[in-house]
């Protein structure tokens, strides 16, 4: 699953610390699941927004300290 998102990632940039700065914002598998989604059928993710979106779940991460539930359906 890392390897789908990081080359999904690679369609915004080869950045290694954008990469790398998104990945560690995202938790679990969930997470990373959650972001492949949001590149591949949101409307018109940007690096600017997959920025945002990931800040958002680390975020909501750290209101909810129950770390093996889902965020998002």
């Amino acid at each position: 699953m890392k390897e789908k998102l990081v080359s999904l990632l690679k369609r915004f940039s080869t950045d290694p610390e954008f990469i790398r700065g998104i990945i560690d914002l995202l938790y679990n598998d969930n997470d990373k699941q959650t972001m492949i989604d949001f590149i591949e059928h949101g409307e018109n993710p940007s690096r600017e927004t997959i920025i945002l979106f990931s800040l958002d779940m680390a975020n909501k991460r750290d209101e909810n300290p129950k770390w093996d539930e889902p965020l998002f359906d």
